[in-house]
């Protein structure tokens, strides 16, 4: 099958490099250290947009991972000016409850990041050691302006279970029924828990770039449906080709391999209020 059928749109990229080389060792995504094998980066956006081709990859969401690294407002501006003049890249900002809790007037603040071209906002509770219940004013607001949030816990490995705050992650997707909520990094062997939670909540989707259960794809589109699973690839620190074959073939239709490869994000980020 070739992939311009599908017109891809990668709900999980990074820009950027980290600062700190120890970085990796730090955060949850030190077992990709342990394995020994550091990513590379996209330090421009032409490199990303590259890679992209390589893959008929059409559109990608990005954060900078300077605003993963240090969360504060300095990486995300920088993800502005890395992106100008491209329209196949879309940004996200990288949010925490250090920043949301110097913001004077919510609802302010988020008309002026959609006005400045931002389409989504990516939460690392984890990683910047925050509640999400920490965060709840702000959600409110977000869901006012529907802006999908991706809550990334940052955990790949079955021994990180610990590390996801399932309880709050389904405190969130319930209080806030009118919120797209994208959960990237939850861990793969997750389904017992996760798949009960699809069956309540229709807001809530899973990026597909670290969810690998045998022919899972399948059963989320037919018990739940397509609209819960969008395609990520985690670039730079995973190759896209592992996603991108699971949705190629996978025993779903065609109407639902495309929804999956691009058009479920598309109508998720064309859903924005401004």
């Amino acid at each position: 099958m070739n992939t311009t059928d599908l017109h891809l749109f990668d709900c999980n990229c990074m820009l950027g490099k980290f600062e700190n080389p120890n970085f990796l060792t730090e955060s949850t995504y030190g077992a990709y250290a342990r394995w020994g094998a550091a990513p590379s980066s996209f330090t421009k956006a032409k490199e990303l947009m590259d890679e992209m081709d390589h893959y008929g990859i059409e559109e990608a969401l990005i954060y900078h991972a300077s605003a993963k690294e240090k969360p504060d407002r300095a990486g995300n501006q920088m993800l502005l000016e890395n992106v100008k003049g491209t329209k196949r890249l879309h940004v996200c900002w990288v949010l925490a409850a250090t920043m949301t809790s110097k913001i004077k007037n919510y609802d302010r603040f988020v008309k002026d990041m959609l006005s400045s071209g931002v389409e989504a906002v990516r939460f690392f509770p984890h990683d910047h050691n925050f509640e999400l219940d920490q965060v709840e004013e702000f959600v409110r607001i977000l869901e006012e302006h529907r802006v999908p949030l991706m809550i990334d816990w940052g955990v790949s490995m079955p021994h990180c279970y610990g590390v996801v705050d399932w309880d709050a992650t389904e405190s969130l997707v319930k209080e806030h029924d009118n919120l797209p909520v994208i959960l990237a990094f939850a861990a793969s062997h997750s389904d017992t828990i996760l798949y009960p939670m699809l069956e309540k909540y229709s807001n809530l989707i899973v990026d597909w770039s670290s969810f690998w259960r045998y022919r899972a794809l399948e059963a989320i589109c037919k018990l739940y449906g397509p609209e819960h699973a969008i395609f990520g690839s985690n670039a730079p620190f995973y190759y896209p080709g592992g996603a991108i074959t699971d949705i190629i073939y996978s025993e779903i239709s065609q109407s639902e391999r495309k929804l999956v490869a691009g058009d479920n994000l598309r109508r998720l980020t064309g859903g924005v209020k401004k």
